[in-house]
Parts: C-alpha cells; sequence; structure tokens
C-alpha cells in the first residue's frame, strides 16, 4: 500500500524551455488541487530535483522516478542526490531513455554501467535500476567512486 508520494517540482518558468505563455502557477495550482483529493498522502515540494532530495533521509524512499532537466550534467546531478535516498530494495527510475536525449543515457550508463540491468520500456523511453544493482555495480567498480 502506498503511504505517500511526494511530487518535486519548482514550476518556475525561467529553469526551463518553457514556450512563451505558459502559466506554470496556473500549472501548479492545477496539480495541488488534483492531489487534495488524497488528502495527507500526496505532497508537492517546490524545489528543484536536486534540492527536493536534501528534504528526505537517506535509505527512506521505495521508489524515485527523475524526469527534470535532461542534460547529461542535470541526469548525473539527480542521480547522486536521489539515489542515497532510495531503500536497498527500492527502485530509482526516470525518464527520457533513448527519446532523442543523449545526457539522459550517457549519466545512467556512466552511473550504473552496461552489465546491470537498465530496462528501456518502449514506447514510454523508461529506465529504471534496482538499488541493489547499483550498490552491486558500486562493489565492482570501487575504483570509480
Amino acid at each position: 500500500k502506498i503511504k505517500k508520494i511526494y511530487g518535486v517540482d519548482p514550476f518556475d518558468i525561467n529553469l526551463w524551455n518553457i514556450p512563451v505563455g505558459v502559466d506554470l502557477e496556473k500549472h501548479y495550482e492545477s496539480v495541488v488541487l488534483k492531489l487534495n483529493q488524497y488528502k495527507k498522502r500526496a505532497e508537492v515540494i517546490r524545489k528543484t530535483s536536486v534540492e527536493g532530495a536534501k528534504d528526505f533521509k537517506d535509505e527512506s524512499l521505495d521508489f524515485v522516478f527523475i524526469d527534470a532537466g535532461h542534460g547529461y550534467d542535470d541526469v548525473k546531478n539527480d542521480i547522486e542526490a536521489w539515489l542515497p535516498k532510495v531503500k536497498r530494495t527500492g527502485i530509482i527510475m526516470g525518464h527520457d531513455w533513448d527519446a532523442g536525449y543523449i545526457g539522459v543515457e550517457q549519466a545512467v550508463r556512466e552511473r550504473f554501467g552496461y552489465d546491470y540491468p537498465i530496462t528501456n520500456t518502449e514506447p514510454s523511453h523508461v529506465w529504471y535500476v534496482t538499488k541493489e544493482d547499483a550498490i552491486r555495480f558500486e562493489e565492482d567498480h570501487c575504483d570509480l567512486y
């Protein structure tokens, strides 16, 4: 049973390449309104991904889904910020694998390697790695970390 879901997004037009006229404040209000039906089981944290990760204790989350910046540095920083927050039995997942965002695949492969289960679930372009596989990769390549 899901106890609580957190969404982390700054809703800040200055951080993304957002088309002119898009009102992110209205999007934020819409998200909050939709989540109100779940009462205390859903919460929006209005921060960047890396800043939002600081709000969570290490090994406290069962699942993390990354879909913020799509550049190499953005994805690398998100993985490094969120992976410690995932329980050993948990999963880290992200979006836009093989969807024209070269930085996504580069950061994921660099962090988790090529030999571990990184699954692209077409057509949604989603990747995932279990925390246990991430730990095994670190142990096998301890000279990198």
